[in-house]
């Protein structure tokens, strides 16, 4: 059986816990379907950035600019990261075939995408209030 159809199934009180872990298993296997491989590369350079941050004496010692490259790779991949997650949540409400759980994920897109907005708006400004003041 799959998460579609046990969406549907009544389930006895006995076989609650072991229908429970079928449905949390086959919907585990549905997100992992639907992740696009974008987003897998945007989680690696999200661990590359991080993790040369925190190593940034040893691995880059002749590089006083890594930082601030590695800085601008980080928050980059953090604000693609609100849209791609957004995306997820949309891509699950077209799979999911109860209601009540694609009005659920279908929220939660709306308002990943409202944030999302949000940020970006909100980075712009940064970003632009910046680059006057080295203007200036």
């Amino acid at each position: 059986m799959t998460f579609l159809t046990l969406g549907r199934m009544k389930l006895t009180e006995k076989k609650d816990n072991a229908a429970l872990a079928v449905q949390l298993a086959d919907f585990l296997l549905l997100v992992l379907q639907l992740v696009p491989t974008v987003l897998w590369w945007l989680l690696a350079t999200l661990v590359f950035a991080v993790v040369n941050l925190i190593f940034i004496k040893e691995v880059w010692p002749n590089t006083p600019k890594a930082e601030y490259f590695l800085v601008g790779m980080l928050s980059t991949s953090l604000l693609l990261l609100v849209w791609m997650a957004s995306s997820m949540a949309w891509r699950i409400a077209n799979h999911v075939k109860t209601n009540s759980w694609s009005v659920a994920w279908r929220l939660a897109a709306v308002l990943g995408f409202l944030g999302a907005t949000g940020i970006t708006a909100m980075a712009l400004v940064a970003l632009s209030i910046h680059l006057l003041e080295k203007l200036a």
